[in-house]
């Protein structure tokens, strides 16, 4: 009986489940990174021009228990459709861009949890192959709901809306997400980072921080170019696919 009961409160308390406290922490920090995106980008239209808010969302509740993931997502559902209106957005526009955003970062953490992660390391090709493929694959739907919606009320081109929105989603997902998860199971099994470990990952998001707004931000050159040699110098720093 105690036997039982001891394994039925570990279950009840698995290991990374997150607490209320950290999910409203997480949403707020969801909601600035999507305010801080929009109002950087604004000039370029309404559809931030770079995004990794969702990536970073995907890659926390990937594994996590349902009600869990339901809480963060309705948490970060109110963060998103804040922070539109934030930027000035009429409350239509908010709710459906709001929408948008909820069902991509729904839709891609049940994808990867039923045919791509299983292990969060990353370690075979195939396992980074179907996360780059449902990150590339999925943002399709969200993105025709998104540009539907801020065609209504801004001067834009549907296809431009729809080509703004791919441009800013697809690459985070696989990029940073599985970043996410990689950090989640090494910290999950309490890995112990070495110095020379460390400093890679400094390096790494180093790198990130530098790359993405001189990609994504100024307008005034256009250097998407640059995003393949920091992917690819993540991924020799870390020795991980995923990243």
């Amino acid at each position: 009986m105690g036997k039982n009961y001891q394994h039925s409160s570990s279950e009840h308390r698995r290991p990374g489940a997150y607490s209320l406290p950290i999910l409203v922490l997480v949403a707020v920090i969801y909601g600035v990174l999507a305010h801080s995106t929009i109002w950087l980008t604004l000039d370029t239209g309404r559809i931030a021009a770079f995004s990794i808010g969702n990536a970073l969302i995907i890659g926390l509740l990937v594994g996590q228990k349902r009600d869990c993931q339901i809480t963060a997502l309705s948490l970060c559902y109110l963060a998103s459709f804040a922070a539109n209106l934030a930027v000035g957005d009429p409350v239509t526009l908010a709710f459906g861009l709001a929408t948008a955003n909820a069902i991509e970062i729904a839709l891609v953490t049940y994808l990867l949890e039923k045919y791509a992660v299983h292990n969060k390391t990353f370690e075979t090709l195939g396992e980074f192959g179907k996360t780059a493929l449902v990150g590339v694959a999925v943002p399709l739907g969200p993105g025709l709901l998104a540009a539907a919606v801020t065609t209504n009320w801004y001067e834009a081109e549907f296809m431009a809306a729809l080509a703004q929105w791919l441009t800013a989603h697809c690459l985070p997902i696989p990029i940073f997400g599985s970043m996410v998860l990689i950090i989640r199971a090494a910290v999950a099994n309490r890995h112990e980072f070495e110095m020379l470990t460390l400093r890679h990952w400094v390096q790494v998001l180093g790198a990130v921080a530098v790359a993405v707004p001189l990609i994504f931000v100024q307008r005034s050159e256009i250097y998407l170019m640059l995003a393949a040699p920091v992917v690819v110098f993540a991924a020799f720093r870390t020795g991980r696919l995923g990243t």
